[in-house]
């Protein structure tokens, strides 16, 4: 009874023209196991593996790039490989779509201000020793700071 009501509140839905729970449903089929009472039989929704959507977004990759796109110099290629946007540079082709292209330089600005901070703390850090070093020796030695 509670099944019968909810497939025939889902009908219902059908009926006002929103889709029910799925892009995948399906209006109902004329066979006597769909016409009981109203009940309404919908398709399962499609799924897609994990190799599959892959497959289908590094296809999807190419479209429209040999019209629309833009060929990658020396230094964006190797850059479309060290963000591991392509595995090697023979797997590039001669014309990338723009999509692509923003992606690289996404994460480049990501790379650049990582390193970058890394960059700044090290030589931060290196300084620090020296001059930690420094005050070390001046007092061992006696030296007295009156100005700053």
């Amino acid at each position: 009874s509670e099944m019968l009501s909810s497939r025939v509140a889902l009908r219902s839905v059908q009926w006002r023209g929103l889709r029910a729970f799925s892009s995948a449903a399906k209006p109902p089929q004329d066979t006597p196991a769909t016409q009981k009472e109203g009940e309404v039989e919908y398709a399962k929704p499609m799924y897609a593996t994990k190799a599959k959507f892959e497959e289908k977004r590094f296809e999807h990759r190419f479209q429209n790039a040999g019209e629309h796109g833009q060929v990658p110099t020396k230094w964006q290629r190797r850059f479309l490989v060290w963000t591991k946007i392509y595995k090697n540079q023979s797997e590039i082709p001669e014309t990338v779509a723009h999509n692509t292209m923003n992606r690289m330089h996404d994460r480049m600005r990501v790379i650049f201000i990582i390193y970058g901070c890394l960059g700044f703390f090290s030589i931060a850090f290196v300084f620090e020793k020296f001059n930690s070093a420094r005050v070390a020796r001046d007092r061992e030695a006696g030296v007295v700071v009156t100005k700053m």
